[in-house]
């Protein structure tokens, strides 16, 4: 009996996947579903279709976008503040391998799960990746393609791979 809530669970889950990327679901079933799945959202926010949610940890804040094709993943915490708008194609991960003397590089050691966070107020452009533990502070703008690698400073433009702050931005 067990097996067969496995398998009704794993043909909903799926289900599920197949309505989130469908561009015809509206936006407040898309919401809803993610929030069953343990997303926080506050009001005014959104995420487009196509989302890939391999995170459970999310925190979504108020007047916040999140474009088409989006990619959430890791067992850590994901935190999107207020004011935000990403492109399409931004990545955002939250887990990673520590690499240590000890454990061969060919294989996986523990997982790492850290706090990855945009701050109130940024822009992050078209196929951004942002990697685990990352802390992208209020005000940035992060160019398209960009990979973020380390924390940023606020109010700064970051380009490139990895991304470099090129200027400071109005506050």
């Amino acid at each position: 009996m067990r097996n067969i809530g496995e398998a009704i669970a794993i043909k909903l889950g799926a289900v599920l996947d197949i309505v989130l990327a469908c561009r015809l679901c509206p936006d407040k079933v898309r919401k809803a579903i993610l929030c069953s799945k343990g997303w926080k959202m506050a009001d005014k926010s959104a995420v487009q279709w196509g989302v890939i949610r391999r995170a459970r940890n999310v925190t979504i804040g108020r007047n916040t976008a999140v474009a088409c094709h989006s990619f959430f993943d890791g067992d850590g915490i994901i935190t999107l503040g207020e004011d935000i708008r990403t492109g399409p194609f931004f990545r955002i991960l939250s887990t990673t391998h520590p690499i240590e003397s000890t454990v061969p590089r060919r294989k996986f050691g523990a997982d790492l799960n850290l706090h990855t966070r945009v701050e109130d107020g940024c822009w992050i452009g078209i196929g951004v990746t942002v990697l685990p533990g990352v802390t992208i502070a209020r005000g940035c703008v992060v160019g398209a393609g960009a990979v973020v690698t380390t924390s940023t400073e606020p109010n700064g433009l970051y380009v490139g791979v990895p991304a470099k702050r090129i200027r400071d931005l109005p506050v």
